[in-house]
């Protein structure tokens, strides 16, 4: 794992399970609590205590256990709920895939994972999505962040399967609208499909908010690809991405699709000076050619969720040069394929990784799926 110089961070193990909780004192935390944790949520087992160890990082650059302790847990059952934004990086193999569960039950998924990697994303889906939200869906808003197989084809696979029967009552889909033409027939048989299956499309704009819920501010920091079609960047689908930022009282999340550092650049040249965030969803699968330490910098994320599969090792993915970083500026880097911090290239403990906030302070989650890693 990673701190900051001189800020201590905390591992604790829960008992009985493979799962670890990482958490940390918000930036803000007064004076008599500096350096204090807040551990926002335990499995419904775990009801006496939690082993905890506590680390820093010294000016060496080395990380120190500074100390160990049996913490009692203080008033069972924990808090309900309804206090908690959470924010889950689901395993699905090669892919991307997200939920977002807001505090009144909305129910967020950010892009469907690849067509022949479906096993995990399905199973997951039918852990959480077995009661319907107070809006009456399965799925209120699906975010698809541009059309490349690894993040749109579960749309088709599970989600819409078949187009006019849907596997589970999605309210509206969101798409930022493809430049190349190659891709205008699979987003027209995209909109067709959402639409037979009851769906609302919705197209949004750069800059436009997003109705997410009451509790959010959701702010559009990129739709559709900036620039011009024949050019270099303009025939790359991965700057179609829509980008954005999700807002829950102090805690900001930024979602990136795939979006490539000539995109990230027009982002932080259009808000400059507001795209701080404490979550960062790394782009492009931790290429190097979508996070830059100026981006990094911006952001100054603590928590980084690299979506990764063990087969993208012989593309060099994730890049060593992103995670370091990454690490530089402050982030505890969690990835699908080894939900072990600081972890290189270990891949026998995959998994989803769930983020969880009550708009001031975070922990995070992680929860083994135990796929066996690809050949």
């Amino acid at each position: 794992m990673s701190s900051v110089p001189g800020v201590p961070k905390a591992e604790v193990a829960l008992p009985g399970e493979r799962a670890t909780v990482f958490a940390w004192a918000p930036e803000n935390a007064p004076a008599d609590t500096a350096g204090s944790f807040a551990l926002l949520a335990w499995p419904e087992q775990t009801r006496d205590s939690l082993d905890v160890k506590v680390f820093v990082t010294g000016e060496d650059d080395q990380i120190h256990e500074i100390g160990a302790m049996r913490a009692a847990i203080q008033g069972w059952p924990p808090p309900s709920t309804p206090n908690f934004l959470r924010a889950t990086m689901i395993d699905v193999g090669w892919g991307d895939a997200h939920l977002i569960e807001t505090p009144s039950g909305r129910r967020v998924l950010i892009d469907t994972g690849s067509w022949d990697n479906q096993g995990s994303f399905q199973r997951f889906l039918r852990d959480k999505l077995g009661v319907s939200t107070p809006e009456g869906n399965q799925i209120d808003d699906l975010v698809i962040t541009h059309l490349h197989a690894d993040h749109y084809t579960g749309l088709e696979a599970t989600l819409f399967s078949p187009c006019s029967s849907p596997a589970y009552d999605v309210g509206a889909v969101y798409f930022s609208t493809p430049f190349i033409t190659s891709k205008a027939g699979t987003y027209s048989w995209l909109r067709s499909c959402v639409e037979s299956g009851g769906a609302e499309v919705i197209e949004p704009q750069t800059g436009d908010l997003l109705d997410f819920g009451p509790e959010l501010d959701v702010l559009v920091l990129n739709a559709g690809n900036p620039f011009a079609p024949a050019s270099e960047y303009g025939t790359n689908e991965n700057n179609s991405s829509l980008v954005f930022r999700l807002s829950y009282g102090d805690v900001d999340l930024i979602y990136t699709g795939d979006a490539e550092s000539p995109l990230i650049d027009q982002v932080r040249g259009r808000f400059a000076g507001g795209l701080g965030a404490l979550v960062l969803k790394v782009g492009h699968h931790g290429s190097s050619d979508a996070t830059e330490r100026s981006w990094a910098s911006d952001v100054g994320a603590r928590v980084a969720l690299v979506p990764i599969d063990a087969s993208q090792v012989e593309y060099a993915l994730p890049a060593d040069g992103v995670i370091n970083i990454l690490w530089d500026e402050g982030a505890t880097v969690f990835r699908s394929d080894s939900i072990v911090p600081g972890a290189s290239f270990r891949r026998d403990i995959t998994g989803h990784v769930e983020v969880i906030t009550d708009g001031s302070a975070l922990a995070v989650r992680t929860i083994p799926t135990e796929r066996p890693p690809a050949e």
